[in-house]
């Protein structure tokens, strides 16, 4: 079995906000949305799809476009084929972009790990917020407590009395807790 390390970036924020995930090639594109979901911390409410270079694949029952292909028919080894990177679009409503560029991974590395998140940063908007745009006019309100939407910002994203918005958003990348929820996945 092949594994890849994805460096997974979603684009457009106003700061850094990464993942590196080793995942086996054999990994059915569905499967890998959900991991994507996790170690990302999205809230898996939304349609998503995969762009190859010219091929799509969404779930069938969520988009009806005769253009894409199945996620559950294809693995992300296949997807891949020569190609070195491939996007992730999750809530095509908000459209959130992520870039995923693949390695290979070397028989050496992480050894008995199938499935392992080796590092990332920051953490993930909430859901809804309306992407990129929506969530940059987010932070600017929250971190103006003179601002009219202050409160009923900070009630809408569930912020406690002293928490800030520094210490929530990029906020501190929860390595360890991904890892334990990985390492109960089987292999595919």
């Amino acid at each position: 079995m092949k594994r890849y390390l994805l460096t997974i970036t979603l684009e457009d924020m106003p700061y850094d906000c990464w993942r590196q995930v080793i995942v086996p090639d054999e990994l059915p594109l569905d499967a890998l949305h959900l991991i994507l979901q996790r170690v990302m911390g999205w809230g898996n409410a939304h349609m998503y799809q995969f762009q190859f270079a010219k091929k799509r694949y969404s779930p069938t029952s969520d988009y009806d476009d005769s253009d894409c292909e199945d996620v559950t028919e294809i693995t992300l080894g296949e997807a891949l084929g020569k190609k070195t990177s491939f996007t992730y679009e999750y809530d095509l409503g908000d459209s959130w972009m992520h870039t995923i560029h693949v390695q290979n991974v070397k028989d050496d590395f992480e050894p008995g790990k199938i499935f392992y998140c080796v590092d990332g940063k920051g953490n993930c908007p909430p859901e809804d917020c309306g992407g990129t745009w929506g969530f940059q006019e987010m932070l600017e309100t929250l971190s103006d407590p003179e601002h009219e939407e202050f409160a009923e910002m900070r009630e809408w994203a569930d912020m406690e009395d002293e928490e800030d918005v520094a210490s929530r958003w990029p906020g501190k990348f929860p390595l360890a807790a991904i890892n334990k929820w990985l390492a109960k996945l089987k292999q595919p």
